[in-house]
């Protein structure tokens, strides 16, 4: 949620576990519930997207959610990087993201009544794995076609997202339809590619890490657009899996009933 598409997806996947529940229409007792109309809302969902984030490591079969440790993408991604001192082409595919679930949440700003949820998140790394083909020029070093996997680390990610949709009525109750989100990376503190070839040859493999872990931000923004496009449409159906199941009569508390954190011990936010 590697690259901007981890913290795209990281974000994306925040604006769902607001809604995500132990059973159909639910949400579990030991994530907090915050009051739509509370003026200190927006640090509620943040206190309460915190909370719920490591909870889906594990996913939520009951809405269908796979686990975000790993996450499996599945989807292939080709970057092409030319011309220059670095002409590459990376092909990878069976894509798995780790890392998403240590998401931490700086901030949240939200207009509900237009179904619209601003958050700004930290990765503090977030590695993406993968089946791999590479092949290109690396500063006049030919590198020949090499298959084999390739594990790439991102570091002190930070991004903002933007998840917008349309409240719609069903059955006398009020739901959230996602249909638009946009993610940003605001930085990157650091970026390692270990590519290990089929053949194991220690000697070839030494020489290609070297190289393209010291061009690897050369690499950077065209990772950056490949993986956000990868990872955003997959998150957006993660989301709807559950907002479309979820009335926000269940997500949100009554204007009138203190936030909680529900469980052994209860803690009021923000109550009365």
């Amino acid at each position: 949620m590697g690259a901007r598409s981890a913290v795209a997806g990281a974000l994306l996947l925040v604006a769902a576990t607001t809604a995500a529940a132990a059973a159909p229409n639910q949400l579990p007792h030991s994530w907090p519930r915050c009051r739509r109309r509370d003026h200190n809302l927006d640090v509620c969902l943040q206190h309460a997207i915190q909370v719920a984030i490591p909870q889906l490591a594990a996913g939520a079969p009951e809405f269908d959610i796979p686990p975000l440790e790993p996450l499996v993408v599945n989807d292939s991604i080709t970057i092409n990087r030319r011309p220059g001192r670095l002409s590459l082409q990376l092909k990878m595919s069976n894509l798995y993201s780790h890392g998403l679930s240590a998401a931490k949440v700086l901030s949240v700003f939200s207009d509900l009544d237009n179904g619209v949820i601003d958050m700004h998140l930290t990765l503090p790394i977030s590695v993406m794995s993968a089946e791999s083909e590479v092949e290109g020029t690396i500063l006049h070093e030919p590198v020949r076609r090499q298959n084999g996997t390739v594990n790439i680390t991102f570091y002190d990610l930070s991004g903002i997202l933007v998840v917008s949709g349309r409240i719609v009525e069903r059955d006398g109750d009020s739901y959230l339809d996602v249909n638009y989100s946009r993610g940003s990376i605001l930085s990157l503190g650091g970026l390692d590619i270990h590519f290990e070839p089929l053949d194991r040859n220690p000697q070839r493999s030494a020489k290609l890490n070297y190289l393209l872990n010291n061009n690897a931000l050369a690499l950077w923004p065209d990772m950056r657009e490949a993986l956000e496009n990868t990872h955003a449409d997959k998150f957006v159906n993660i989301a709807n899996s559950i907002f479309k199941k979820v009335p926000l009569k269940e997500i949100f508390l009554s204007d009138d009933h203190p936030a909680v954190v529900a469980g052994p011990t209860s803690v009021l936010l923000f109550g009365r």
